[in-house]
């Protein structure tokens, strides 16, 4: 195993805890967390949580168990479409958060912003 994967598969490690930890079980929350499980949309948040766990899971066996298999594109595809759809989420939770406690919404306009830049430049590359 090469060091990349090490690092790589401690990363995985490391998200797929904090994830199940914090926003499946609700374990130890943080401040900032109470306040987007609060103002995200609950059930979509939800489910895009353990979507996202699942791919990265997926990603285990992808890289570890099976590396030369030929579904390692569609596996980073759609682990990084859950993260483009956990991100949106959270963007979300953000917006409703600023809205509620009637605070200047310039920071959820950068958001959007890299939203958009995301997924045109990830849409450039998957159909390029």
């Amino acid at each position: 195993m090469s060091l990349r994967e090490i690092v790589f598969f401690i990363g995985l490690v490391i998200m797929i805890c904090h994830i199940v930890k914090a926003y499946i079980l609700k374990i130890r929350l943080t401040p900032k967390e109470k306040i987007l499980l609060k103002y995200a949309p609950k059930k979509i948040f939800l489910l895009v949580n353990i979507g996202f766990v699942f791919s990265l899971l997926n990603m285990f066996y992808v890289i570890f168990m099976n590396p030369g298999t030929e579904y390692q594109d569609w596996s980073y595809f759609c682990m990084v479409s859950l993260l483009f759809l956990w991100y949106a989420a959270c963007v979300l939770g953000r917006r409703r958060y600023l809205k509620a406690t009637k605070q200047d919404m310039k920071e959820f306009y950068f958001h959007i912003v890299v939203l958009i830049s995301y997924v045109s430049f990830f849409g450039f590359l998957y159909f390029t």
